[in-house]
């Protein structure tokens, strides 16, 4: 066994609770935020043909987005804490993802509630400092709140 191999072993033995933990907020994370664009789909297809009550993909969309926030709450409590840090691009571009195609799909009020929450989740971002990531968030979400209305405008918003 290689010396890196051994370090890796000790750290997991030595760690308690919290290498398992750890690996099942990053897991979790990634798996909601695979799972929503289709939910999100899903829901935005059940407002348009005016089904949502009898459609359950709106909460489950809503339930994502809840554990979403959870998971970037995590994030900003272990910065808060100096733990080592999750990557953070995939939930950039996810958030840019569901801004982009409420805005250009989505009603207006409830398109601009969740732009206003995929705003404020980019600019709590910036508490950390600028970084790559913060960076590439900032960029994502302002591609998104300038693309999903010009889609809108030029019809590529669904009409029911």
């Amino acid at each position: 066994m290689r010396e890196a191999d051994r370090l890796v072993a000790r750290t997991l033995r030595d760690g308690g609770p919290w290498p398992v933990a750890l690996a099942a907020a990053v897991l979790g994370g990634a798996a909601l935020q695979l799972a929503l664009p289709y939910a999100l789909g899903r829901a935005i297809d059940a407002l348009v043909a005016g089904t949502p009550a009898r459609n359950g993909w709106l909460a489950v969309c809503a339930l994502l987005v809840a554990g979403v926030v959870v998971a970037g709450l995590a994030t900003a409590v272990s910065l808060a804490a100096d733990l080592p840090q999750e990557p953070g691009p995939v939930p950039a571009l996810a958030t840019a993802v569901l801004v982009g195609s409420a805005l250009r799909a989505l009603p207006p009020v409830p398109a601009a509630f969740i732009a206003a929450g995929g705003v404020a989740v980019v600019a709590l971002t910036w508490l950390s400092g600028l970084t790559a990531v913060t960076t590439l968030a900032t960029g994502l979400m302002a591609g998104a709140l300038v693309l999903g209305p010009v889609l809108r405008l030029f019809g590529g918003g669904r009409r029911s």
